[in-house]
């Protein structure tokens, strides 16, 4: 039986963010809200470039209608994967409702006999001042 752990993002920027006070005309709405994707694709670009440092390994960014833009391993059978907490497909409810208070989650999924799974779950649970372990469920 296998792993997976989910790890919320500590990061500054995202709790500085304020979405109070939206603009109410609906231009000005469209504005605010894509300068507001703007920036938090600009912090999940840094949180990839980040975990990057910390595995040793580069990530890369992916699209989809389901998932809107993520970051995994070049693996087919990629096991590590950067999320924003939303679901675009679903009018942008998000994916894990009991940790909304984390914008961006980190999944590692447990394979075996894949060499570098250990050191990089090794290698982000040393870093608790930016990774927070929110569950572990047996796959």
């Amino acid at each position: 039986m296998n792993r997976e752990f989910l790890f919320g993002i500590r990061c500054a920027e995202v709790e500085e963010m304020e979405i109070e006070n939206w603009p109410i005309d609906t231009e000005e709405f469209d504005e605010h809200h894509k300068q507001l994707d703007d920036r938090k694709l600009s912090i999940m670009q840094g949180i990839a470039t980040t975990i990057e440092q910390v595995i040793g390994s580069n990530l890369h960014e992916r699209h989809s209608d389901h998932k809107g833009i993520y970051y995994r391993l070049k693996s087919a059978d990629s096991y590590l994967e950067l999320r924003e907490n939303i679901f675009p497909a679903e009018e942008y409810e998000p994916i894990e409702p009991g940790f909304a208070q984390y914008p961006f989650l980190l999944y590692i999924s447990e394979i075996e006999n894949y060499p570098t799974y250990p050191d990089y779950l090794a290698a982000i649970q040393k870093r608790q001042d930016i990774f927070v372990k929110l569950r572990t469920t047996e796959v």
